[in-house]
């Protein structure tokens, strides 16, 4: 019976819930806090990129070498700024040639493996995408790419071909 004095506790103890419930909220609090001095890495690491790109430090040395370390397209020379690209996509170590290959900018990389920029295979003209906003690339458009001294260094003209047609919708004419 709910009024029944025997089924109401006799006492009603909540100071062990509210401590309880201060240590949860405490615990709450601090996991979204960020600690400066803190090194741990929380981040998911996966050895997927290492697997796909095997090789990739042999070709950029090669792109290096080939290019007397400077940008095919700027002639930029700040080392660590340059990438080795690929004219026809990774396929594993066998497209990691350096006739299959240019050294570019890093933010020029980007842009060809975007495809809004391209190389003409006829005149070796560079091409960048009206898509592409700003001066600064406009600036080296219709320029003639940088070449490797050595014949058989030289981009790949049949990959370049490719690497034009793949842009084809980036380029309307």
């Amino acid at each position: 019976m709910p009024g029944d004095p025997k089924l109401r506790p006799q006492r009603l103890d909540i100071q062990p819930i509210e401590k309880e419930l201060d240590a949860l909220r405490d615990e709450l609090e601090s996991e979204d806090e960020f600690d400066p001095n803190d090194n741990t890495d929380a981040r998911i690491k996966t050895l997927g990129a290492i697997a796909r790109r095997q090789g990739q430090t042999g070709f950029r040395k090669a792109l290096l070498m080939a290019y007397d370390h400077r940008c095919a397209f700027t002639g930029c020379d700040v080392e660590q700024t340059l990438e080795a690209a690929h004219i026809r996509p990774y396929l594993g170590e066998r497209t990691n040639v350096v006739v299959n290959g240019l050294l570019l900018r890093s933010d020029l990389h980007t842009l060809f493996d975007l495809r809004l920029v391209r190389i003409n295979p006829s005149d070796m003209k560079i091409e960048i995408s009206s898509k592409v906003k700003g001066d600064h690339y406009q600036a080296i458009a219709g320029m003639i790419m940088r070449l490797p001294p050595a014949n058989a260094e030289q981009p790949s003209i049949a990959a370049l071909r490719w690497h034009w047609n793949a842009c084809a919708l980036n380029f309307p004419t």
